[in-house]
């Protein structure tokens, strides 16, 4: 009779329990899509700095989905402008893909001239639902990849 009410109490606690441990892992799916996009803030704030710092060569600064430019350390030898946007896109853009879970990047102009710059910043999250293909809008100029949350900025030389 005894193991009857402690595997009744078992029971009870065990569906106690569950919804709690189920919240504890949805709130560490949401920590770390959160820190995800704290970190995409702070890449754009730094490419803007980038952009800022070589306004002259403001065209330079394009990327695609997927695109990893490559470009030799303008620190060794003196570099044009447009040297110096394409040694910054490298750089950057491979911090992106360091710092994001499978971070990537869009950079485009606005169309509002050359200085004005369209960023959106794509990583995988486990909060993002699987049919999650979001098609552009006034406020996302390009559909996010599958599967991905992004964040979309507008940068200004």
């Amino acid at each position: 009779m005894m193991s009857v009410w402690a595997g009744a109490a078992l029971l009870v606690c065990g569906l106690g329990i569950a919804p709690l441990a189920l919240s504890a892992s949805q709130a560490l799916r949401w920590e770390r899509d959160s820190l995800a996009r704290g970190s995409a803030v702070l890449l754009a704030q730094d490419l803007a700095h980038r952009l800022h710092l070589n306004a002259s060569a403001a065209a330079q600064y394009r990327l695609d989905w997927g695109q990893q430019p490559t470009a030799s350390s303008c620190q060794d030898r003196a570099c044009t402008r447009a040297d110096w946007a394409l040694a910054d896109l490298s750089q950057w853009r491979a911090q992106v893909a360091r710092i994001l879970p499978e971070g990537d990047a869009w950079l485009q102009a606005s169309g509002e001239g050359d200085a004005v710059r369209w960023l959106v910043l794509a990583w995988t999250s486990p909060a993002t639902p699987v049919s999650s293909t979001i098609a552009p809008t006034p406020t996302l100029p390009v559909p996010c990849p599958n599967r991905k949350r992004c964040l979309c900025v507008v940068l200004s030389a």
